[in-house]
């Protein structure tokens, strides 16, 4: 995995609130989990950026959360496990969704809206 420019912060955070905003609309499945993905890992890599200067080209959120973690940052607790938005990422998004009922869908946008703030709070 190589490393890439970092964009700006200021992009990443916005890049991340425009997926954010979008899950407030009705989306399939598919669309749904991938900009709830996307959002995540726009804001993985702000922490990896602000901390490191660099981040992976990876979507892989896992990854990604490690090496966050890696560099001494603590996540704030979340009931749902994002790492799991991976499989929405990429091509994976194009094979048969997995169905994302209203409840998780609103636990997502909370989980978001925490991660959010506590990135945010990090960087400032």
């Amino acid at each position: 995995m190589t490393a890439r420019p970092v964009a700006s912060i200021d992009q990443l955070l916005r890049a991340s609130s425009d997926d954010e905003a979008t899950l407030q609309f009705p989306l399939p499945d598919s669309s749904f989990g991938f900009h709830a993905q996307q959002a995540v890992e726009k804001l993985y890599k702000v922490l990896l950026a602000f901390h490191n200067g660099q981040y992976p080209f990876s979507d892989d959120l896992k990854s990604l959360r490690k090496r966050v973690e890696a560099a001494g940052i603590t996540f704030p607790p979340c009931s749902f496990r994002l790492e799991e938005l991976s499989e929405y990422a990429g091509n994976a998004r194009y094979d048969a969704p997995i169905a994302i009922p209203e409840e998780t869908r609103l636990l997502l946008r909370s989980c978001l809206a925490d991660l959010r703030a506590f990135v945010l709070s990090q960087v400032q």
